[in-house]
């Protein structure tokens, strides 16, 4: 495992996107896979939704209870992974 924290983006509407999900999830299951913990199969499951979108350019804005879950565990751990929205986009 790499160990480095993966970047996403919230959306004005605090959803993220597709491609975030995907970095979070791939994050996840390789630090739980590492860890042994038996949650690594459900991220990698969930990744392959996000690559799904990613790969045919669905840009989608994604409410996901557990991906939320999991971020409100971790707590202050994400603070520096967020990148925040572009204005120009608001």
């Amino acid at each position: 495992m790499n160990g480095k924290i993966p970047k996403f983006t919230r959306t004005p509407d605090g959803s993220l996107t597709s491609y975030g999900c995907l970095n979070l999830c791939n994050y996840w299951a390789e630090e739980d896979e590492w860890e042994g913990k038996p949650t690594a199969d459900l991220w990698r499951q969930e990744a392959k939704q996000y690559q799904w979108e990613v790969d045919h350019h669905c840009i989608a804005w994604v409410s996901s209870p557990k991906i939320e879950k999991r971020l409100a565990e971790e707590g202050s751990k994400w603070d520096t992974a967020l990148v925040p929205w572009p204005a120009e986009y608001y």
